[in-house]
């Protein structure tokens, strides 16, 4: 069952280490020393274990994309929309579950009264006098389409806000969780799941060096990056390249950037760094930080809407594999999601 990485030299993708935990070899009479000979004569007797399960486990290592290239890995395809360099490729694909990223999939806790939960935008209250339970909750938010502006919940409990940016699956009955398809079935939407009760669980919801391109903003009006907010107090217009200028060369963890005098910052910049300001450009390329991190850029304003643009998008699903963490810097190591004493090979195309 030796996994194997198929098409493997061409852009995107070089040579894999493959790994396996069955032990192929479990016992022989007869053992060999260095230089080849026997350390007993006769015959050697070597038997193999064809029974037991094993975890598949194969090290892709990445090389860089340019625009429009694609690396699909297990059935799951990786579009550049504006290059991307191997250790970016490592870090998208990285800790990745079983399915489609941009399709989080959230594992619901039971509502205790008077506590709500929000999902993309949409908000369910529960004004019913008791606790509603996990699978009830799960329910609530199941079958939604996008734009929908309530759900199937317990008679006595609000809704308010509008769902946006997704859709969800209809209800599997005593389930607790949801996976949202993301509207169209790209990463460009971000869940902005919240509660007042018991946290959720969420998975497959990482933003990956993401570009941002800025527009006016307008006097009283203010824009939200990755947890830092700008307002914009000055009694006029910033303009949208003043804008850029702000939230270019930022830390992780800054509370502040550049901006014109009399405009105020609020929040802390979380998850991210920006590197320095590029003269005349409306737009900033948004780096995880730490490396390997994956957080939600979360970006919203009150002004004029703002453009996000991934690093890529996706399509297709992986298949029977979860992704690790970053090996070195350019690699991941990919793992089945089953034990089995034949597991199907992970596939590795561009």
């Amino acid at each position: 069952a030796d996994t194997e990485v198929k098409n493997a030299n061409v852009i995107g993708i070089t040579s894999p280490t493959v790994a396996t935990t069955r032990q192929a070899i479990t016992s022989g009479t007869e053992m060999f020393k260095e230089g080849g000979s026997f350390l007993k004569s006769g015959s050697l007797k070597i038997s193999t274990d064809t029974s037991t399960a094993v975890t598949e486990k194969t090290k892709v290592t990445f090389q860089a994309l340019a625009t429009g290239e694609n690396v699909n890995i297990g059935g799951l395809t990786f579009t550049s929309n504006g290059g991307a360099t191997a250790a970016e490729l490592a870090q998208i694909f990285a800790q990745i579950s079983d399915g489609t990223p941009g399709n989080p999939k959230v594992t619901f806790a039971a509502l205790a009264a008077d506590k709500s939960v929000t999902i993309a935008g949409l908000t369910l209250t529960n004004t019913t006098g008791a606790t509603i339970t996990a699978a009830k909750v799960a329910e609530a938010f199941s079958g939604l389409s996008n734009g929908a502006t309530s759900g199937s919940a317990p008679a006595g409990s609000t809704w308010s806000g509008k769902f946006t940016g997704f859709n969800s699956p209809s209800y599997i009955t005593a389930s607790t969780s949801v996976s949202f398809v993301s509207d169209p079935l790209v990463a460009k939407a971000s869940l902005n799941e919240s509660t007042t009760g018991t946290a959720l669980t969420v998975a497959n919801t990482s933003t990956i060096n993401p570009t941002v391109t800025f527009v006016d903003l307008a006097s009283t009006k203010a824009i939200t990056i990755a947890g830092l907010t700008l307002t914009n107090g000055t009694g006029a217009t910033i303009l949208a390249a003043d804008v850029a200028k702000a939230f270019s060369g930022l830390v992780n963890g800054a509370t502040s950037g550049t901006a014109a005098a009399g405009a105020t910052w609020s929040g802390k910049f979380t998850g991210f760094s920006s590197p320095a300001y590029t003269p005349a450009a409306t737009s900033v390329s948004f780096t995880n930080a730490p490396a390997g991190t994956y957080v939600q850029l979360n970006p919203s304003t009150t002004g004029a809407a703002i453009t996000v643009t991934p690093k890529g998008d996706w399509s297709g699903s992986l298949v029977g594999f979860t992704a690790g963490q970053v090996v070195g810097s350019t690699s991941v190591e990919f793992s089945s999601t089953t034990a089995a004493a034949e597991v199907t090979d992970l596939v590795a195309t561009t």
